[in-house]
């Protein structure tokens, strides 16, 4: 609930993980994921559509995640 409002980044342990929960969860709410498996241009797409505000939640493994720098993420 507290993501319909603000910006959060959720971690999950496999690739797998978070496809299937972006999947899910954006069937009411504006996500997507990222992971090694999605190649450099789409990360680049989908890290500045979050940066933008396009969607609110990013769903990434803690790998694909590291050294991001992204202002205003509230969880």
């Amino acid at each position: 609930e507290h993501a319909k409002d603000g910006k959060c980044i959720v971690f999950t342990q496999t690739k797998r993980d978070a496809d299937r929960l972006s999947y899910t969860m954006s069937r009411t709410l504006r996500c997507e994921a990222l992971h090694g498996d999605i190649s450099q241009n789409q990360r680049e797409r989908t890290l500045s559509g979050f940066r933008d505000g396009h969607f609110n939640i990013l769903v990434a493994t803690d790998v694909a995640a590291r050294g991001l720098d992204i202002p205003n993420v509230d969880l």
